[in-house]
This record gives structure tokens, C-alpha cells and sequence, in this order.
């Protein structure tokens, strides 16, 4: 089976802002814990917000956002806007002990209804990719930190989570609606991966999912080919403007690994070298390429030289 190029088929009129709506957060995909937030302004939202869209920095950066996705510190001295009473208006930010906690933004009244697929007037669906409880790649991969817990421990973790963030973000009326998928193959099984995506797409029906098998890039390839958002999945070279992965694909980390040797250590000297003999030759360089498929999906480099100059 090769990647779809299919599209969600979704209402709106082709128009981006009604298909993406104002996307408040997709928040920390790091291991399990994440959300994602997606509204879109209608009626006479996009009249009173068309003055308010801009720019926020409340993470430090500027960036864009669409029409009728107010942040409290464009608020100014507007009397219309109303905010979550979980929104600290003391500091502008959401009243959670959080490192991470991001700004308040403004209550609509008029969410935009079912604005993609996945999402309707008052629900968000999501699915979790769970891997089997029998897994000899990934047994060996969480072996050293002990992570024994079951599909189903797994599962309560996934929704006390999403519970704890559904509370405090903003998320326009509507509830994030998790299905849960058990993988059917292993964490590098190509075939069921593509098959697996395919079901929490068109199945499922999923916005956006989380997780996948973490050594099969054929299930990003095919939620992408959906155009659902993907966090936390395997990556892949091409990621945007949907996929979150949380490390570089393989490709992306050999062009770094290739960049590395070629501007820091060709040419040069290995001065740091164990041996005397070797500190006045010039480095050498070597890197073990390592697949468990004809198309590689990762490397190890080990580089002498670079031993040598650590």
C-alpha cells in the first residue's frame, strides 16, 4: 500500500482559516503529555476579532494569529472580552503550576460548529496510537527504565492527562474526544503501520492523533497523506506543516552528522587524541549506517576522530 493523497474532504470552502479556525495550542508533545486546541471564530466574532488578530509573545516569540483568537495581552481596554475562570488575570496566564503555562485567551461566542474532520461544534477527536503489550523492539528500547505498564495503564494515563489540560486551556466549548487504537503489528512493521493509519484517519475518524510505532515512518507518511495532525509520531524528512515528531528523522540526523564532520573535524589535526602518535595526522572519519529494512530509517555515526577529540 503507498501514501495516500487523499484529503479529509472537510467543509469550509477550501479556506484555511475555516479549516484550521484560530489554533490556540498543541501543547507539549513530549512522551504523553500534549494537547491540542483547535477553534474557528464565525458570525459576528470575526467583525469584533479582525481588529484584535495579530501577534503574541507571551512564550518569549511573535507569531501569527488568526482572526477571532484574542490573547489577554491584547485585551487592552476592551470591556467585550471574557475569560476563563481558570485564567489568572493577575498574570495574564492560566492559574495552573505549570513551567509551561501559556496566556488566556478570550471566550467566543460562536465556535464555527464543525470546522474539519474530526471536529464538530463541541468535540475534538483524537486518537492514541497503544502499542501491544508484546513488542520485542520496544521491550528492549523501555527495558532500562522499567516502563511495565500495560495498554490499559497506558490508556489511564492518556485521559487523566488530557482531563487535568481540558480543564484549564482554552478550547472554545469543545471537549477532546480520545479514541484509543491497539497497534497490530510491531514497532517496525511497515504493513500494519500503514494499515493502522489508515483506520484512525478514515475509520476513526481523527483530527489529529498521537504516537505511533515508533520505528515504522509509513504511519506518519499516511496520517499526513490525510491531512491529519500527527504528534509525537515517527519522523519522517518532510514534516510540515502537520507532523510533530519529538526526535529528527533518520535522514535529517545524518545531514547534521555529515555537516558535523565535513565543517569541524576535515581537515584538521586529531589534537585530542589518546596517543601521541595520532595528535599531528589528520582526523578520520567513518559511520556505521544501521536498517532493519532496504530503506534505512536511521543511523549510529561513530567517528574515531571525534573519539579521539572529545
Amino acid at each position: 500500500m503507498q501514501p495516500s493523497s487523499a484529503t479529509d474532504g472537510s467543509g469550509g470552502g477550501g479556506s484555511n482559516l475555516r479549516r484550521w479556525g484560530p489554533i490556540v495550542g498543541i501543547v507539549v508533545v513530549i512522551a504523553i503529555i500534549a494537547v491540542v486546541v483547535i477553534v474557528s471564530s464565525g458570525g459576528d466574532d470575526k467583525k469584533t476579532a479582525s481588529t484584535s488578530s495579530g501577534s503574541t509573545s507571551s512564550s518569549g516569540g511573535t507569531s501569527s494569529l488568526p482572526a477571532g483568537a484574542v490573547p489577554f495581552s491584547q485585551k487592552g481596554n476592551r470591556t467585550d472580552l471574557t475569560f476563563s475562570d481558570k485564567c489568572d488575570q493577575s498574570t495574564g496566564k492560566l492559574a495552573m503550576p505549570y513551567f509551561f503555562t501559556q496566556e488566556c485567551f478570550a471566550n467566543v461566542a460562536d465556535n464555527g460548529g464543525a470546522t474539519a474532520k474530526g471536529v464538530t461544534g463541541d468535540s475534538i477527536t483524537v486518537v492514541v496510537y497503544i502499542a501491544p503489550d508484546t513488542d520485542p523492539i520496544l521491550d528492549f528500547i523501555t527495558g532500562p527504565i522499567q516502563d511495565n505498564d500495560t495498554a490499559a495503564q497506558k490508556q489511564a494515563t492518556y485521559e487523566g492527562f488530557t482531563k487535568m489540560f481540558q480543564d484549564y486551556f482554552q478550547t472554545y466549548g469543545r471537549k477532546v474526544n480520545l479514541k484509543f487504537l491497539n497497534g497490530s503489528g510491531s514497532s517496525d512493521d511497515e504493513v500494519s503501520a500503514r494499515a493502522d493509519a489508515v483506520k484512525a484517519a478514515e475509520e476513526m475518524g481523527a483530527f489529529a492523533v498521537w504516537g505511533g510505532p515508533v520505528l515504522a515512518p509509513a504511519w506518519t507518511e499516511e496520517i499526513k497523506a490525510r491531512g491529519v495532525i500527527c504528534l509525537g509520531c515517527p519522523a519522517i524528512p518532510d514534516p510540515k506543516p502537520t507532523v510533530f515528531p519529538i526526535t529528527a528523522s533518520g535522514d535529517q540526523t545524518r545531514q547534521v552528522l555529515a555537516e558535523y564532520v565535513s565543517k569541524k573535524l576535515a581537515g584538521k589535526n586529531a589534537e585530542f587524541a589518546g596517543e601521541d602518535d595520532f595528535k599531528s595526522k589528520n582526523e578520520v572519519t567513518a559511520t556505521i549506517g544501521m536498517a532493519s529494512s532496504p530503506a534505512p530509517r536511521g543511523s549510529c555515526g561513530v567517528s574515531p576522530s571525534a573519539r579521539r577529540r572529545a
